[in-house]
């Protein structure tokens, strides 16, 4: 049986008799202690893992999709062309830049993938790159 009975839903009713009616859980009618929410269980809940245990899932490996449009702003097109020794440049030649920027990379990266498939590697090293850059005509030093 209930001690104290609630007549007026006031502050003052609330902290003094600590049970309040919005504070009973209303399909068992059973009290939910007021500083945790209540939530309902989840049907698929994950496992929660420690961090620092060791213990890893399995190793996921996918194949990235070189992305549609290189994001190179307009200011490092410039510094590009400044270290070229350019001197102007016309507001046509940002978005030429990029085509022909993103046309360079993509077939850089797709030897440079080549390389690092037939070595039975995931991972693309900097070796691969500069191999694939030397076909290309491009000689890359310092990176052996």
């Amino acid at each position: 049986m209930s001690a104290t009975k609630i007549t007026r839903n006031t502050n003052a009713n609330r902290m003094t008799s600590g049970i309040d009616s919005r504070n009973l859980d209303p399909s068992t009618n059973k009290f939910i202690f007021p500083s945790i929410p209540h939530l309902p269980p989840k049907a698929n809940a994950q496992r929660v893992k420690a961090k620092g245990t060791g213990q890893r899932g399995a190793k996921r490996i996918r194949k990235r999709v070189l992305s549609a449009d290189l994001r190179i702003s307009k200011a490092s097109i410039r510094r590009i062309a400044r270290r070229g020794g350019v001197k102007r440049i016309s507001g046509l030649v940002y978005a030429e830049t990029r085509m022909v920027l993103k046309e360079f990379v993509t077939k850089v990266m797709k030897d440079a993938i080549l390389y690092t498939e037939s070595a039975k590697r995931t991972t693309v090293t900097a070796m691969d790159i500069v191999m694939a850059l030397k076909r290309h005509g491009s000689t890359l030093y310092g990176f052996n």
